[in-house]
């Protein structure tokens, strides 16, 4: 089972990865881990670094803003088509 914080415009509560992981201490579950999303951690982080370090054995999975995903498939697709050019 997975517990993602999300941004505090969305809900109002568990909003950071400390947040959840204490949630998740309170609960005393050990199945339990945290869904990272980068950009809900955008918003509520003062670092996104330093959480996803910290909080590293207790997260199960993170995600990437769909933004993100749709660029880092572009830049895929060009280095694919210069390396096709190249050769």
């Amino acid at each position: 089972m997975l517990i993602e914080p999300l941004n505090r415009y969305e809900i109002d509560y568990i909003n950071t990865l400390q947040e959840a992981n204490e949630f998740i201490e309170q609960i005393g579950c050990d199945n339990v881990k945290i869904l990272a999303d980068l950009f809900h951690m955008n918003i509520e982080e003062k670092s996104i670094e330093a959480p996803l370090f910290f909080f590293k054995d207790k997260m199960g999975i993170f995600t990437l803003p769909t933004l993100i995903e749709k660029l880092l498939v572009k830049v895929i697709l060009i280095f694919q088509i210069l390396q096709k050019l190249l050769n």
